[in-house]
């Protein structure tokens, strides 16, 4: 950091102490405003405070944390506590800007909620602040025409821009969205994705019948399965309805495979996947 004692000797340059003193604040305001900007692009606590101007809360700073780590991340988090917006709709935002070429699916219990987090994240890019940090992520579309063949809608948007290869090694193909946006149960055959994000995949009218709870494990295990590859970041929040609710059998494979557990109910869903992992031992036994 400069010294504006340095400059006290100002007359042997001949220039006024007042105008090298305004000099050294502007310096050190630039010096700091770059400093911002450096951090908001390479950490998501710093790129949530930046861009939307907000003190992050102790649990938002450790659903940041964990996001940042690349590694799957899974969660147990209470309603109205902020987790939809950091994770599917500021977090894509977030990484689409770092590389253009990152492929996200996002999947929420209907395909209406998952179109909302899509919109959401079309906001975010319209933002000054987010523009000055990763520049214009979203196509021109001028014409009728440039609308049919640019894929930018509420299921499915390609930003502007995108490299041959992703920063993670993977051929980007036309035919892969930068977000594609699905209900629970609907079609991803053929969708390649780098970060999979699932919130709040149930709701309270998906625990009424074991039937309804088979079907969405069988979308989560199965049909997902061909969506993923090594490197793919699986990302699942949500909040508990039922404790016949898949999460904590979700989250439990998870945490078998070294995922980050985050959220502020860490401790009630590891005792939760305890409870759970004994009863699976007690139907083994059966």
């Amino acid at each position: 950091m400069l010294n504006p004692s340095l400059f006290d000797n100002s007359d042997l340059l001949n220039v006024d102490s007042v105008q090298l003193t305004d000099l050294f604040k502007s310096i050190t305001n630039k010096v700091s405003i770059d400093k911002e900007v450096i951090d908001a692009r390479n950490t998501m606590q710093y790129f949530n405070e930046y861009v939307f101007e907000e003190v992050n809360g102790k649990h938002h700073i450790e659903l940041c944390d964990a996001l940042d780590t690349l590694e799957d991340v899974a969660g147990i988090i209470p309603r109205n506590s902020g987790k939809s917006s950091i994770v599917s709709t500021r977090y894509p935002a977030y990484r689409l800007g770092n590389d253009r070429g990152i492929r996200v699916i996002i999947g929420s219990h209907t395909a209406t909620l998952a179109s909302s987090f899509s919109r959401s994240i079309e906001s975010i890019m319209k933002l000054e602040k987010y523009k000055l940090l990763f520049g214009d992520m979203i196509p021109n579309i001028s014409t009728s025409a440039q609308s049919e063949t640019v894929k930018w809608n509420e299921t499915e948007k390609i930003v502007k821009g995108r490299p041959e290869f992703n920063q993670l090694g993977f051929r980007v193909d036309a035919k892969d969205a930068s977000i594609f946006s699905v209900g629970v149960g609907g079609a991803v055959v053929g969708r390649r994705a780098d970060i999979i994000i699932l919130d709040d995949i149930i709701d309270r009218n998906d625990v009424k019948t074991d039937s309804q709870i088979i079907d969405i494990n069988y979308w989560f295990n199965e049909e997902l399965k061909g969506s993923r590859h090594s490197k793919t970041q699986t990302i699942v929040v949500g909040s508990r309805w039922s404790m016949k609710d898949i999460y904590i059998s979700v989250i439990s494979k998870m945490v078998e495979n070294d995922a980050e557990l985050t959220g502020n109910m860490v401790d009630e869903v590891l005792e939760q996947i305890r409870r759970y992992r004994e009863l699976e031992r007690e139907l083994e036994r059966v």
